[in-house]
């Protein structure tokens, strides 16, 4: 399936990576509302979100390198902070100020690390990182590097996999060992976005794998449905399993990967459709747009999610059916997030507009030269 399906009403513009996002971020703040439903089961999705936001960096980071050409690393590592610290700094200067005589205890260091880095965000931790690595692997143009890069990261899982203590240890925790599959799929959207812009690209390693990538790209609603039951019941298995099911946990996320690849491939189909849809394109566009601003706030929905039950009691009074007012109490909670990300981005673009930035700067220089 081609790019260029979703891109067609405005070149350059990948519309599926839109749809990706709207649908990572809902599935990360779904799966904090466990208390919400009351059942775990529907509170779940957030490695299959996280895995869409690597997969979706990478491939958007891979067109726009092929749209822009090559840069400087100083410069293009400052359009990615220039994205993501505007908005992450003013919720973090907020929530300081509204925590002042705690932080007043805080160490430099650990006021360093909050409002700084790693940042108490696993995805702002995580990018940021990938990205120093990822630069210099769309500077190499290579497909071999890039493949070589996914089979030393295998290697890297494997062998660390090897020294866990599976009985002890999940997969999906809060660990570095997440990570390495998360840059896997980092770099395989690298190496789809090189695939697809190079198309015409006499790499002899190219040839192969956009062989290999039409035939996984082949009848991809089947497939998407296929992957789906096996992420389904790969989740149920490792569910409080036994100590030998749990030696096999490395299956969670190969078959998150295998969904999350179908699930993009859909996109570019789905995205084409719902363009057509009055309601429905919008409200994506938006959810895409304050994906970071959604996924920043969700930190912040704790309290209210532990007081879901007060408010649901509440809510019993004009709902007669407990079902029926959980539903509106995730509504609320998803009205009220959208209006404060919403907000949050506004300002965060307000202030932007007064830093630096690359781009201007190119764009100042170019109109100077003629």
């Amino acid at each position: 399936m081609a790019v260029r399906s979703s891109t067609s009403s405005n070149k350059g513009h990948l519309y599926s990576l839109d749809l990706i996002k709207a649908l990572g971020i809902v599935l990360v703040i779904n799966s904090h509302l466990d208390d919400v439903y009351k059942s775990p089961l529907l509170a779940t999705g957030g490695a299959l979100g996280n895995s869409l936001f690597f997969l979706a960096s990478g491939v958007g980071l891979g067109y726009g390198w092929a749209h822009h050409g090559p840069q400087q690393l100083g410069t293009w590592y400052q359009r990615r902070i220039l994205r993501i610290y505007p908005s992450l700094t003013i919720l973090n200067i907020i929530f300081l100020l509204a925590t002042f005589s705690s932080f007043a205890k805080q160490s430099p260091q650990e006021i360093f690390s909050f409002l700084i880095y790693p940042t108490p965000y696993f995805f702002i931790a995580a990018i940021m990182l990938f990205y120093i690595p990822g630069y210099f692997l769309l500077r190499a143009q290579s497909t071999r590097v890039l493949v070589a890069t996914i089979f030393a990261s295998l290697g890297v899982y494997f062998a660390w996999y090897t020294t866990l203590d599976l009985r002890n240890f999940t997969i999906e925790g809060e660990s570095y060992f997440r990570w390495v599959f998360y840059f896997i799929v980092f770099v395989i959207g690298l190496l789809y976005a090189r695939l697809k812009t190079t198309q015409d690209n006499p790499d002899t390693a190219s040839a192969p794998l956009r062989g290999l990538l039409s035939t996984l790209s082949q009848h991809p609603v089947p497939a998407l449905a296929c992957s789906f039951g096996f992420f389904a019941i790969s989740k149920f298995i490792f569910r409080d399993s036994t100590p030998l099911v749990m030696n096999f946990q490395f299956l969670v996320q190969f078959f998150t990967l295998m969904l999350t690849w179908y699930v993009f491939q859909v996109s570019e189909t789905v995205a084409c459709q719902l363009q057509r849809h009055r309601f429905a394109w919008p409200l994506v566009s938006l959810l895409s747009a304050i994906t970071l601003e959604l996924y920043l706030l969700d930190r912040y929905t704790d309290p209210y999610i532990r007081n879901t039950n007060e408010l649901v009691n509440s809510l019993d009074l004009f709902f007669p059916f407990e079902f029926k007012s959980r539903l509106l109490a995730a509504a609320v909670l998803w009205v009220v997030l959208i209006t404060l990300a919403y907000l949050l981005s506004r300002l965060s673009g307000s202030i932007s507009k007064f830093l630096p930035s690359p781009k201007r700067a190119a764009i100042e220089q170019k109109s100077k030269a003629s």
